[in-house]
């Protein structure tokens, strides 16, 4: 019996009222990749973007909206040019998968650093510059 799981989906180009709750199985991991079950996920620009039919995810990303996710991992898919047939209990599985996420840091780091400085703080208000009324 396939493994199902709940996921928003964009069901054509539009407003809100395209989101619609589904079923889906659970995806396998190509190498390289991991399956999270999604505690908390974020809306961001281009998830709005792709949403209303303007932004198309590239073609190996997963057609669903929410770009930035956190949860638990829960299937790895093994990067087979680092680790070769080792297998979870292998020393050279692990050193392999943290080659690979610090790799990713680095790469993520300045992206992240770009972003809070030109792109999120713009529009963004200091909460030590405003009143705050709470009825």
């Amino acid at each position: 019996m396939t493994k199902m799981m709940q996921a928003v989906e964009i069901t054509a180009p539009g407003g809100p009222d395209v989101l619609q709750l589904t079923e889906r199985p659970v995806p396998e991991p190509s190498p390289n990749e991991v399956v999270i079950r999604v505690a908390w996920a974020g809306v961001n620009r281009p998830d709005a973007l792709q949403r209303a039919g303007s932004y198309a995810p590239p073609p190996s990303a997963s057609d669903l909206p929410g770009l930035e996710a956190s949860g638990e991992i829960v299937a790895i898919g093994t990067d087979l040019t680092l680790s070769g047939n080792a297998g979870i209990a292998d020393p050279l599985f692990w050193s392999s998968m943290v080659v690979s996420l610090t790799c990713g840091l680095v790469a993520a780091w300045p992206v992240n650093l770009l972003l809070i400085r030109y792109g999120v703080k713009e529009g963004m208000m200091d909460p030590r510059n405003t009143e705050h009324a709470h009825g």
